[in-house]
C-alpha cells in the first residue's frame, strides 16, 4: 500500500546498497516530501499512538496493582510494554536518520544507519516473538510437543531394541 505513492514518482527499481536492496529509486525531486510524509510522519503517527496504548495499559495495570495483588503476568506485560516503545523508538530514530542520510549524504547517518536497520527491525521481531513464547503457555506446550521436548511426546515411544551376540 505505502508503495503506491511511488508512482507518480517516476520510480524505477534497482538492486542496490550494501545488502542489495531492491528498492524504488526516485527520479523526481519531490521524493523528500514522501519519504517525510511515509516514514515519519504516517510510521510517527503509528508509533505514537502504540506507545500512548502501552503506556495506557502500563498504568492501568500500576494502577490495578496498589492494591498489592500484583501477578507476574501484569509484570511481563508492562516490561513487554517498555519493550515495544523503546524498539518504537529506535525504529524511528531509523528512519529520521534515513532520511537525512538520503538528503545530505552524511557518512556518519549512512553507517548508522545500517546498524540502527539490524537492531532495530530484528530486535522488534526477534523480540515479540520470544515474548509470545515466553507469555503464553499454550504455545510453549505446542512447541514443546511439536519439536519432541515434550515429556507427553517422549513416552509414546517405548521400543526394546535387542542386540544378538
Amino acid at each position: 500500500m505505502i508503495g503506491l505513492g511511488n508512482i507518480p514518482l517516476n520510480a524505477r527499481y534497482e538492486k542496490f546498497g550494501l545488502f542489495g536492496f531492491f528498492a524504488p529509486l526516485l527520479e523526481s525531486e519531490n521524493h523528500i516530501y514522501y519519504q517525510i510524509f511515509y516514514t515519519i510522519i504516517l510510521f510517527g503517527i503509528i508509533s505514537i499512538v502504540t506507545c500512548i496504548f502501552n503506556a495506557m495499559a502500563v498504568l492501568t495495570l500500576k494502577k490495578h496493582n496498589k492494591g498489592g495483588n500484583k501477578s507476574k503476568r501484569e509484570l511481563h506485560y508492562i516490561t513487554y510494554s517498555i519493550f515495544i516503545f523503546i524498539t518504537l523508538f529506535i525504529v524511528e530514530t531509523f528512519f529520521v536518520f534515513h532520511i537525512i542520510a538520503l538528503q545530505y549524504k552524511i557518512k556518519f547517518f549512512t553507517n548508522t544507519n545500517y546498524f540502527l536497520y539490524i537492531v532495530s527491525f530484528d530486535l522488534t521481531s526477534v523480540g515479540d516473538f520470544y515474548f509470545l513464547i515466553y507469555l503464553s503457555s499454550v504455545l510453549r506446550e505446542a512447541l514443546k510437543t511439536v519439536f519432541g521436548c515434550s515429556t507427553k511426546f517422549n513416552n509414546k515411544v517405548n521400543i526394546k531394541i535387542l542386540y544378538l551376540r
